[in-house]
């Protein structure tokens, strides 16, 4: 399902690095999330107030916060995407981190609310009604929240997007919210016991803890995280790949959001060499960096001498760093 979605609505999948390509991913994930979260608001509402049960209403309107969740990622990709101008010279990539920041807040926003509902359920307990069709549509949910989260999480991994990945572990989540409001309606079944505002506290307690999960997750490229170390150990590997690079000092990458990212390295090379020859293979390293890695570095080139003895110390420990 997820393969043919991609297919009818994303062209040119595979160019994940390209910003429309990435807007498009976006734009699938937020319109395919709204409608399904829309749709378990709705049923889960009906059935909810029917029933009478806290939890399912409360699960309802963690739906709808979903939803809205899903149209803040959209217009996250949305701005995101916009080129680079006068004021923001490196784009708009960061504002990516910072709709899944909204996000974070909101789910906090909805577990305060819940949490207030639920006590006051506890003190004010009311019956909830049972019935075999509020069991079939809560178990309905759970299995579409399931894809979801794998949509999602598909999603995610192909463009590398922190928004993305958000949800994916908030649909997740979400399936053992609706499975704490499932065992609500099936303990009133049996008993009489006032276990909904119970689950409903504990479920305003999970998705408290969800929220700050989401916030940490985006906080930490907002604040300038350190970069992936397989990232940094590829652009060592390409870089030692150029012709005449003996070494590699002062890396340093910068994050301006998905596919923004921007980086400048010292590269040695022998103070003997053909400079011209060794500059054409540092602007080689660049572009093979750029196209493939989608980093662009800008290389400084350092002449060094190799003939003493601290040179032949600095090489066999660098051969012995990259054993």
């Amino acid at each position: 399902m997820t393969r043919l979605l991609i297919r009818l609505f994303v062209k040119n999948s595979d160019a994940v690095q390209n910003k429309k390509v990435r807007q498009s991913y976006g734009t699938l994930g937020s319109f395919t999330g709204s409608a399904v979260n829309l749709l378990l608001f709705g049923a889960k509402l009906t059935v909810g107030l029917i029933s009478g049960s806290l939890s399912i209403v409360a699960d309802a309107v963690n739906n709808l916060t979903d939803m809205i969740s899903c149209l803040f990622t959209f217009i996250g990709f949305r701005i995101s995407g916009k080129p680079a101008d006068e004021d923001h010279p490196y784009g708009h990539g960061r504002f990516e981190y910072l709709t899944g920041l909204a996000v974070g807040i909101l789910i906090l926003l909805v577990g305060v609310e819940l949490f207030k509902s639920s006590v006051q359920k506890i003190m004010h307990p009311v019956p909830v009604r049972f019935s075999w069709w509020v069991v079939l549509v809560l178990f309905l949910t759970i299995g579409a929240k399931i894809w979801l989260g794998i949509f999602y999480r598909s999603l995610g991994k192909r463009i590398s997007s922190v928004a993305l990945s958000v949800s994916a572990k908030d649909s997740f989540n979400d399936c053992i919210v609706t499975s704490a409001a499932l065992l609500s309606v099936v303990v009133a079944y049996f008993s009489d016991l006032p276990v909904d505002g119970y689950l409903g506290l504990l479920i305003s307690l999970w998705i408290l803890w969800m929220g700050f999960c989401a916030l940490k997750e985006t906080t930490s490229p907002i604040l300038g995280q350190a970069p992936d170390p397989a990232l940094v150990e590829e652009i060592h590997s390409r870089l030692l790949a150029a012709d005449g690079v003996s070494g590699v000092h002062d890396l340093i990458i910068h994050d301006y959001g998905p596919g923004r990212m921007m980086a400048s390295a010292h590269a040695e090379v022998s103070e003997d060499a053909d400079m011209k020859k060794a500059h054409e293979a540092i602007d080689r390293a660049e572009r093979i960096i750029s196209e493939e890695l989608g980093v662009s570095i800008t290389i400084h080139l350092d002449p060094i001498h190799t003939d003493d003895e601290t040179a032949r110390y600095r090489k066999a420990l660098l051969c012995d760093i990259l054993a």
